[in-house]
């Protein structure tokens, strides 16, 4: 059974991927080892998740500079409220079907704090207390003056911005790193696959999520713990020692950044570590076979 499964897979390859390389790996059954047959094409697999990591072109082929300019107009122009970038990159710059997969998965990731905002818009700017002295909101009104109900609806609203404004910058960062990952290279080079803020983790995974997920929740302490004195009142601000919207949303807006950059640091510390990790076990393998 193993070997008709075997025999199977290489003739759907064969079929999806004509001649695109110029060797093709089988697998042997009885000792897993592969076998190189000269003219056919290359197309490794990965278990039960082989459907999801076979190397492919991109569905649009179009040259780099074309993916990075649809990539950026789709990121300035719409990319902050819809994530229109992360079709270029789905269509455009992803070789895997894991690639698009994750591409479309965080485009509606993006679609769903949309919701969050408009949803959570609808109901704050509907239903507030007044606040003292003729202010709009702030940080004192928010969580002394609001009920309860208002008060989550009103931080709910905000995460969903947060991540917005935090997907927006990260994406912003690396898209043109994923633009030029779709050159043509060998088959099997693990450069195909789309990688995460410059380092080696992939793409297609849930931990550019995690790392969204964190610095949303980040954001969104320093607004309503660690920042207590905002209010939207534009006028007299430094005789109260009040800080205005404007001047909170550039500190937040740094902080995303200064978030994204900490986080592509630690992602590419870990990957040196472990290329001098496997280069010292080497090291020690030959003196140990020496």
């Amino acid at each position: 059974n193993r070997a008709r499964w075997s025999a199977c897979y290489v003739s759907l390859a064969v079929v999806l991927r004509p001649a695109e390389m110029s060797n093709h790996k089988s697998i042997v059954p009885a000792t897993g080892e592969t076998t190189v047959v000269a003219g056919q094409p290359d197309t490794t697999y990965h278990h039960c998740c082989c459907c999801l990591h076979v190397s492919s072109t991109p569905i649009t082929a179009v040259p780099n500079w074309a993916t990075l300019l649809l990539g950026y107009l789709g990121w300035i122009g719409f990319g902050f409220l819809f994530g229109f970038h992360w079709l270029a990159v789905a269509f455009c710059a992803a070789r895997s079907r894991a690639d698009r997969l994750w591409a479309v998965i965080n485009f509606a990731c993006v679609l769903i704090a949309l919701g969050m905002v408009a949803g959570g818009g609808a109901y704050v700017r509907g239903v507030p207390l007044p606040c003292q002295n003729g202010t709009e909101m702030s940080h004192h009104c928010l969580f002394h003056v609001q009920t309860i109900t208002y008060q989550s609806v009103y931080i709910f609203h905000f995460v969903g911005l947060a991540w917005l404004a935090t997907a927006w910058v990260c994406d912003g960062l690396q898209l043109w790193h994923w633009s030029y990952f779709h050159s043509p290279v060998p088959q099997n080079d693990n450069r195909l696959a789309l990688k995460l803020f410059y380092s080696q983790i992939p793409l297609a995974g849930p931990w550019y999520s995690v790392v969204l997920a964190l610095i949303t929740i980040l954001v969104s302490c320093t607004w309503t713990v660690f920042i207590t004195n905002w209010t939207t009142d534009t006028s007299g601000l430094e005789e109260r020692g009040l800080m205005g919207l404007t001047e909170l949303a550039g500190f937040l807006f740094v902080e995303i950044l200064s978030c994204a950059a900490v986080t592509a640091i630690i992602l590419n510390l870990m990957r040196c570590c472990k290329i001098k990790s496997t280069n010292n076990d080497s090291s020690t393998t030959d003196k140990s076979g020496v």
